[in-house]
């Protein structure tokens, strides 16, 4: 019967955890882990960060145009004309 429990116990013992991971790591590897975690943040945040910018400035130019529709158009009509 001692002996089933010693097998069981081996079982248990070989499933490691999460930190069993970080064990063996040096501080190169730990230096390592800290910027790919830091760059996979910025990697996530890079997209999200240039939509918000580029829609921002896209509202503040289609938004508040000074001259009026009229001169703009006709401004284009002179430039399509004179190919």
């Amino acid at each position: 019967m001692s002996k089933h429990r010693k097998e069981t116990n081996i079982n248990k013992a070989s499933n490691g955890s999460f930190r069993s991971l970080f064990m063996h790591a040096d501080r190169a590897d730990m230096f390592l882990m800290a910027v790919g975690f830091i760059s996979a943040i910025g990697d996530g945040l890079g997209s999200p960060a240039m939509l918000f910018f580029t829609s921002t400035a896209m509202n503040s130019i289609g938004g508040s145009s000074s001259v009026s529709t009229d001169v703009y158009v006709g401004g284009n009509s002179r430039l399509i004309t004179s190919r």
